[in-house]
């Protein structure tokens, strides 16, 4: 049973199987076409994963921005509670003037990678 070191696939399982583009299929098994469009797939299928990863770093920062753009009115006042307790109580912000400096503040040119 185990007399030999290679082991035999079981019957009817595949030859090649995954992600495994470097093994070339027995000459019988497919037609040139159809490896043709099965290496179109998976090529396809790799620059859709690389453009989604460039789009996500590019808006990361904006987003990040933003997000926390809508928590620095909080920020400001605690800054301002504790270390200038002299002043009057500021003027409260309503949730459209946030939203709309958290949009300029994330839609800036600078804001970017660079």
């Amino acid at each position: 049973m185990l007399d030999s070191p290679l082991t035999a696939e079981p019957e009817g399982a595949s030859p090649r199987a995954g992600w495994d583009l470097t093994t070339v299929p027995p000459a019988g098994d497919a037609d040139c076409a159809e490896q043709l469009a099965e290496l179109a797939s998976a090529v396809a299928d790799m620059v859709g994963w690389l453009a989604s990863l460039i789009i996500a770093m590019l808006l990361f920062p904006s987003v990040a921005l933003m997000a926390v753009s809508l928590l620095l009115e909080d920020i400001a006042r605690a800054v301002e509670t504790r270390h200038y307790p002299g002043l009057p109580p500021p003027r409260a912000p309503g949730i459209g003037e946030q939203c709309n400096a958290a949009l300029r503040l994330a839609l800036r040119p600078s804001s970017g990678l660079g």
